[in-house]
C-alpha cells in the first residue's frame, strides 16, 4: 500500500521533480562558482570547459566560450558569468524540450523508471560536477528533431526540423563528443519519417538527420591544431586556468593513456553494473509485433555509438547518460507512434527502489549509490499540492 501511494505521488509530480532537479543543479553550480572565486581557486571543470574559445587558435569546442567572451566585451561583465547564464538557459531549454518528449509516454506508473531515471534528466541533480557539460547541446539537438515527430501539424514539424538544422553546426562546434550520438540522430530520422509520411516532411526529416550525421563524420575526420592555451586563458580573464584548458594540449593517444592509468577493476565493475541497471527499463519495451530481440539490436546500435568514449575519457557516468538519455527520448516517441510498447512493467516496490535509491557519479574515480533528492522534493510537492487544494476549497 505504501509503495502504491508513493508511486501515485511520483506519477502526479513526475515533471515537477524534473524541474526541481534542474533548479537544484543551477543553484549548486552558482554556489560552487562563488565559493571557488572567493577562495582564489580554479573554476569547476564544466564551467571552465564552457569558456574555451578561439583566441588562441581554432579548437572544435570553442564556440560557446567565444560567444561568452564576445558578450563580455560588448555588454560588460565577466565571461564566466555570461557562460554560466547561457549554460543555465540552455539546460533549462533542454529540460523543457525533454519534458515535451517524455510527455509522449502514457500517464501510467510503469513508465516512471524511464522519466525519473537517475541517469536521464535528473543526472545533474545528483552529481554537481556533471552540471552544464557540453553534451547537453547534443541532447538539445535530438530533442528538437523528436519534437518534430510529435508535432500536431505538418507545418509545425517542418519548423522543428528547420530549428534542428540551424542548430546542428553550432552543436558540433561546441563539443566534438556529440559525434558519438550519430546512431541516436539516425533513429530520430526514422521516427520522423514514420510520423510524417508526407513527402515534404519525410524528405526534410531525413535530410536534417543526414546533414547532422555528415557533420558528425566531418567533425571526427577534421583534426584541429593544438591552440595557444595561454591566449585562450587570457581571454577568459580568470586568475588561473587548469582542467579543460590543459586538456586542449593533449593528443588523442595521451588521453587514452590517461584513461588507462586511472582505470581500476572496482571502477569497471561499478560502472558496468550500473550501466546495465540504467538500461534495464528499456528491456521491457518491444518494438511493434516484430521479433522480441529487435529492440536489443536497437539498444546495441546506440550503445556501440558511445562505446569509444569509454576509451577516450574517464567520465564514465557521462558516457552512460549519453546512451540512456537519447534512448529514453527515442523510446517515448516510439511508444506514442505505436512503434513500441511496454510489455513487462515492474512491480511497485521495484520502481520505488529504481528511482530513489541509487545514482551514478560522472567520473571514474568517484563512487556513489544514493539518489537522495527525489524524496524531499516529492514531500515538498505533495504538501504544496495539498495546501493549494485546501486554499482553493475554502475560497
Amino acid at each position: 500500500m505504501a509503495s502504491r501511494f508513493v508511486l501515485g505521488e511520483l506519477l502526479r509530480h513526475r515533471f515537477a521533480v524534473l524541474w526541481l532537479g534542474w533548479a537544484a543543479s543551477c543553484l549548486i553550480s552558482y554556489r560552487d562558482i562563488s565559493a571557488r572565486l572567493s577562495q582564489g581557486r580554479d573554476v569547476p571543470y564544466a564551467i571552465g570547459d564552457l569558456l574555451v574559445n578561439y583566441h588562441g587558435g581554432f579548437t572544435r569546442r570553442g564556440l560557446f566560450g567565444e560567444l561568452a567572451v564576445w558578450l563580455s566585451d560588448g555588454l560588460g561583465g565577466a565571461p564566466l558569468h555570461w557562460a554560466w547564464a547561457m549554460a543555465a538557459i540552455a539546460s533549462g531549454l533542454l529540460t523543457w524540450l525533454g519534458i515535451r518528449v517524455l510527455r509522449a509516454f502514457p500517464n501510467e506508473v510503469g513508465y516512471l523508471p524511464f522519466i525519473l531515471s537517475p541517469v536521464c534528466l535528473l543526472f545533474v541533480a545528483y552529481d554537481s560536477s556533471a552540471i552544464f557539460r557540453k553534451e547537453m547541446f547534443g541532447y538539445l539537438l535530438l530533442a528538437l528533431v523528436l519534437n518534430a515527430a510529435l508535432a500536431r501539424s505538418e507545418r509545425a514539424a517542418a519548423v522543428w526540423l528547420a530549428a534542428a538544422l540551424v542548430f546542428a553546426a553550432p552543436v558540433l562546434l561546441a563539443h566534438e563528443a556529440v559525434i558519438f550520438m550519430a546512431p541516436a540522430y539516425a533513429m530520430a530520422g526514422w521516427l520522423v519519417a514514420r510520423a510524417w509520411p508526407q513527402r515534404r516532411v519525410w524528405v526534410l526529416g531525413w535530410g536534417v538527420c543526414l546533414v547532422i550525421v555528415a557533420l558528425v563524420v566531418l567533425a571526427a575526420i577534421v583534426t584541429a591544431p593544438v591552440p595557444n592555451v595561454a591566449e585562450i586563458c587570457a581571454a577568459t580573464r580568470l586568475r588561473s586556468c587548469g582542467g579543460p584548458f590543459s586538456a586542449l594540449e593533449l593528443t588523442t593517444w595521451q588521453g587514452v593513456e590517461m584513461v588507462v592509468r586511472r582505470r581500476t577493476e572496482l571502477g569497471l565493475v561499478y560502472f558496468g553494473a550500473f550501466f546495465a541497471l540504467a538500461l534495464a527499463p528499456l528491456f521491457g519495451l518491444r518494438i511493434g509485433s516484430a521479433a522480441p530481440r529487435l529492440h536489443l539490436w536497437v539498444i546495441g546500435f546506440a550503445v556501440l555509438g558511445v562505446l569509444p568514449m569509454f576509451a577516450l575519457g574517464y567520465d564514465y557516468g557521462r558516457w552512460v547518460q549519453m546512451t540512456v538519455l537519447p534512448l529514453t527520448l527515442l523510446a517515448a516517441v516510439a511508444v506514442r507512434l505505436g512503434v513500441a510498447r511496454l510489455v513487462s512493467p515492474w512491480p511497485p516496490l521495484a520502481i520505488c527502489l529504481f528511482v530513489g535509491t541509487w545514482s551514478l557519479s560522472h567520473a571514474h574515480a568517484v563512487f556513489q549509490f544514493h539518489a537522495w533528492m527525489i524524496w524531499p522534493a516529492l514531500a515538498v510537492l505533495s504538501v504544496s499540492a495539498w495546501a493549494l487544494g485546501r486554499f482553493h476549497t475554502r475560497k
